[in-house]
């Protein structure tokens, strides 16, 4: 299947679905939608209309961001999570 790369937060739905079938694998207390929304760099990764990996970058001060990275375990072995970083860090600099 081929992976779309969209820069928007996605819908509370599809956001909570990912959340939920990732809980096992991670820990997912950094993705809280309210902080996702908030983020000004966000990276979602879809399959079809399926949220498979979201990346974002939270600012921790003025010189300082932090790079949050997701990606479902029947995924990870398709270099989402580094495609992920990679247009983050394009998007931050």
């Amino acid at each position: 299947m081929k992976i779309a790369y969209h820069n928007a937060v996605p819908e509370p739905e599809v956001f909570d679905r990912f959340v939920h079938s990732i809980e096992e694998t991670m820990h997912t207390d950094e993705f809280e939608y309210k902080a996702v929304c908030e983020s000004k760099h966000v990276v979602a990764a879809y399959d079809q209309d399926e949220l498979v990996g979201i990346g974002v970058i939270a600012e921790a001060g003025e010189d300082a961001a932090v790079m949050d990275v997701a990606v479902h375990s029947s995924y990870e072995k398709r270099q989402i999570e580094q495609y992920i970083m990679k247009l983050l860090k394009a998007e931050f600099i």
